[in-house]
C-alpha cells in the first residue's frame, strides 16, 4: 500500500481504508471486482478497472485522515470521486464544516443517502438551518417511529394469534 492508501493492480489504483496504512494486504481479482483482504477479512471491494492509470476511490476509506485534517477534503481526489449529489450537499451546507460532512458520510452508511436527502428536504421545508445535528435528529426520530410501528404491529400479530381481538 502506498502513501495515498491505495494499492496498484494492472496500473490502476484502488483505495484501502486508511487504518491499514503500513499493513500488508492481499487482493483477490475477479472478472468484475477487486476485493482487498487483511488477515482473511475483506476490508474493501471495488469495481474492477480495465483502463490505464485509473483510480477507484471510496471517500470513507480516508475518514480518519480527513477527520484529522478536514480542510484537505475540498481539494482531495476522494472528494472529486464522490457522487455529484454529495458534492452539492457539501457545497450548500457543509463547506465551512468539513468535519461534520465527513461524519455525515457515516450517517449515510448507517441509513442511506436517500434518507439523508429526505431529512434535508424536511429541514428545507421547515426553513430550518441544515447541519449534522438536525439531520441526525430527524433520522433518529424516523428510526424510533419505525421501531415502535414495527414492534406494535408485531405485538398485535402475537396477540391476535392468541385469539384476542382489539379494536385498533
Amino acid at each position: 500500500m502506498d502513501k495515498y492508501c491505495t494499492i496498484t493492480i494492472d496500473s490502476n489504483k484502488y483505495s484501502v481504508p486508511d487504518s491499514f496504512v503500513g499493513k500488508f494486504v492481499h487482493a483477490k481479482i475477479y472478472t468484475d471486482t477487486v476485493s482487498i483482504i487483511y488477515e482473511n477479512k475483506k476490508i474493501a471491494t471495488h469495481r474492477r478497472l480495465f483502463g490505464l492509470n485509473e483510480w477507484s476511490i471510496v471517500i470513507t476509506h480516508y475518514k480518519n485522515t480527513l477527520l484529522k485534517k478536514p480542510g484537505a477534503l475540498k481539494g482531495s481526489l476522494a472528494f472529486t470521486s464522490i457522487e455529484p449529489k454529495l458534492q452539492e450537499i457539501f457545497t450548500l451546507y457543509f463547506y465551512d464544516a468539513p468535519k461534520d460532512f465527513i461524519l455525515l458520510l457515516d450517517l449515510i452508511s448507517e441509513h442511506c443517502l436517500n434518507d439523508v436527502l429526505k431529512a434535508i428536504d424536511k429541514l428545507n421545508k421547515n426553513q430550518s438551518h441544515i447541519n449534522l445535528d438536525y439531520i441526525k435528529l430527524i433520522l433518529e426520530r424516523n428510526d424510533s417511529h419505525d421501531y415502535y410501528t414495527k414492534n406494535t404491529l408485531n405485538v398485535k400479530d402475537e396477540i391476535a394469534e392468541m385469539g384476542v381481538e382489539f379494536p385498533f
